[in-house]
């Protein structure tokens, strides 16, 4: 019997271990033939990237990874899949400046944003004009998910981006919550 228990706490004790630690996050994947971003880890499991965007670039950086699609419009649609401990909180996102919305996926924050394009995003298409104007958020999902962030940012005229006011605002949020399937 001393035998059958120091066999059973011997095997155990290393699956305990394991049970204990946390899991690395599994890297998102893009799946050209589905035209989809594949993230069993993250709030969105899967995303369908709307028809109009295109993959135009991949960056992958400590852990992180980035996706910046783009439209014949020059406007930018970035997913970024953070690495666990690069990952924001909320209260990190909350001090940050976001305001939230609950919505059918969980709690997303979300925070306008508009300047010159390349101050905005990584990825500026060409031809794009000098600004843009959009959105940038975070979609919380459930505590054992991870967060992605994304940007949805429109190409604007710099002659009028100090006329883009709260209704562009709330277009704009609104087109990127359809963007990401979310209402």
């Amino acid at each position: 019997m001393k035998k059958l228990l120091f066999l059973a706490v011997a095997i155990l004790l290393p699956l305990a271990g394991c049970v204990s630690s946390p899991k690395p996050l599994s890297m998102p994947l893009y799946d050209r033939s589905a035209h989809a971003i594949l993230a069993d880890d993250y709030a969105i499991k899967r995303l369908y990237v709307p028809e109009s965007f295109s993959l135009a670039e991949r960056q992958k950086f400590q852990g992180i990874i980035g996706f910046h699609f783009s439209d014949q419009d020059k406007n930018v649609f970035d997913l970024v899949y953070p690495a666990s401990e690069t990952a924001p909180t909320a209260d990190s996102v909350k001090t940050s400046g976001y305001e939230a919305d609950q919505l059918k996926g969980g709690k997303v924050y979300y925070r306008p944003h508009r300047g010159l394009y390349s101050d905005l995003v990584a990825f500026v298409p060409d031809g794009a004009k000098a600004c843009a104007a959009g959105v940038g958020l975070v979609i919380m999902g459930k505590k054992t998910d991870a967060p992605i962030i994304a940007v949805y940012m429109k190409n604007w005229s710099c002659d009028s981006i100090d006329d883009f006011g709260e209704f562009q605002q709330n277009k704009l949020k609104n087109e990127a919550y359809e963007l990401l399937e979310l209402k």
